[in-house]
């Protein structure tokens, strides 16, 4: 039984070459491991070269930054494993993984096996969030055939969305991989590539065995202040549901999965929304105006206002910026006077508005 593990390296110098190590140097020594470097601009590639005398080592490089979905495809289009296992350049393998895997699998092979994480934290940020990862990553170990596998992950949410911490048939991996899009997806890149898999599989199992050390950290948590451009990034996520509702469509998926979606599409604007609760106040305004260009006014307030429970949306975001809600008065095309926001190219005021404001060409009056 071939193991093929890719793993995604993109600026990551400083923890690469343990994670490459950690696949080397498994006890179960029939692995390949394809490294996908996503156009690094440090010395990553470097760091890398040093392993290319052992035979079970590639190095597959993108000319151009094509984001972790598109260099996850890439890896996935040159596997000659069996089995396929994902890592990141921050995260690494116990030694014994791809043997424990083994075991498991020749007994019972399944399209999908998921096993136990441990947790490694990398800053103050992190343990805070340990309790709550921990629950979320915990496995399932009941077996799981068919539509279920979808309807346990989705509906029932008792299937994490992390790519991470699964092994998968290649012969499922020969099936998602032309179904990725070019699109540059950086952010709920897990979620979209689990839509995929998990709705195509067959099969599933769980083991408790914690075989991936996961950094908690090193990327955007969710309690960590961003600059301007970071935020944008993060709320990058609405290009991988699109993705997915342009799959759901096409293969005309159940409903009970597209809501699936609508409710990730929640849960990243509630995360965009605590950015903005803790983010310098110089970049608040340019940040939630590009949060509401990304999801669009009327959905970005109606989400807001499901989350206060003492006012409207218009009233939650007025917080965000630090202003009074009667100042959330978008009139003119300038987003430097805070007393004269333009929403997403739509004038927008208060349903308390004073009646002229109100009544000016253009102005919607949102409650």
């Amino acid at each position: 039984m071939k193991f093929s593990v890719i793993l995604l390296c993109y600026r990551c110098a400083d923890t690469v070459q343990a994670a490459v190590e950690s696949v080397l140097n498994q006890t179960w020594q029939d692995v390949e491991l394809l490294c996908v470097d996503d156009c690094s601009d440090d010395n990553t590639v470097s760091l890398l070269s040093v392993y290319e005398s052992d035979s079970r080592f590639r190095l597959l490089r993108h000319e151009e930054n094509r984001g972790s979905s598109v260099s996850r495809r890439t890896g996935m289009r040159e596997v000659t494993g069996d089995y396929v296992l994902f890592l990141d350049g921050d995260d690494t393998l116990v030694p014994h993984a791809c043997e424990t895997m083994a075991k498991v699998l020749s007994r019972k092979p399944c399209d999908i096996l998921q096993f136990g994480t441990e947790l490694v934290a990398r800053n103050e940020f992190s343990a805070l969030a340990r309790e709550g990862l921990e629950e979320y990553l915990s496995v399932l170990t009941e077996p799981l055939s068919g539509r279920e596998i979808a309807v346990t992950a989705f509906q029932e949410e008792k299937i994490p969305f992390t790519v991470w911490n699964k092994c998968y048939a290649a012969s499922l991996i020969r099936t998602v991989a032309p179904l990725i899009r070019d699109d540059y997806i950086n952010m709920c890149d897990d979620f979209y590539f689990s839509f995929l898999a998990l709705y195509r599989a067959g099969s599933y199992a769980g083991i408790s065995d914690r075989l991936i050390r996961y950094s908690v950290g090193s990327g955007m948590s969710t309690r960590h202040r961003l600059t301007e451009s970071q935020f944008r990034r993060f709320i990058g996520s609405q290009t991988a549901l699109l993705a997915c509702e342009a799959f759901a469509r096409d293969n005309k998926l159940p409903e009970s999965l597209r809501e699936a979606i609508g409710k990730r599409r929640e849960a990243c604007v509630f995360a965009a929304f605590e950015k903005l609760r803790i983010m310098a106040p110089g970049d608040r305004a340019a940040c939630a105006k590009a949060l509401l260009e990304q999801y669009g006014t009327d959905y970005v307030l109606d989400i807001a206002a499901a989350g206060n429970n003492k006012g409207s949306g218009v009233e939650r975001l007025a917080s965000f910026l630090d202003v009074p809600k009667e100042k959330l008065i978008c009139i003119g095309d300038s987003w430097n006077d805070l007393p004269m926001l333009r929403i997403a190219g739509r004038a927008c005021a208060p349903a308390n508005a004073e009646e002229d404001v109100k009544n000016e060409p253009g102005v919607t009056v949102v409650s």
